[in-house]
């Protein structure tokens, strides 16, 4: 799989991703090269990815090469960008 879309478009539950381990749900999408997060799980999203740290950067989402989190402040995953070990396009 080379793109990945997570949206809370299609359910009514509200509070959606606050109970959600985003690292455990990403891990497997080792081969994802563009990633986009729609609604208010992008926030959840680089939350997560911002705890990332050291050698496991190169764990999360290894292949990824375009982030797109939709409503969200560049400056939030700015510490996440300087950990891939790959280049990784930010959209915001």
């Amino acid at each position: 799989m080379d793109r990945l879309v997570i949206t809370s478009e299609y359910t009514e539950y509200v509070g959606l991703g606050d109970d959600i381990r985003w690292l455990q749900v990403l891990r497997p999408f080792i081969t994802v090269k563009a990633l986009n997060v729609l609604d208010e799980l992008s926030y959840h999203v680089a939350l997560a990815l911002n705890e990332v740290t050291g050698e496991r950067a190169a764990e999360v989402l290894p292949a990824l090469e375009l982030l797109c989190l939709q409503n969200w402040p560049a400056a939030s995953v700015k510490k996440t960008r300087t950990q891939c070990q790959h280049r990784l396009l930010l959209v915001l």
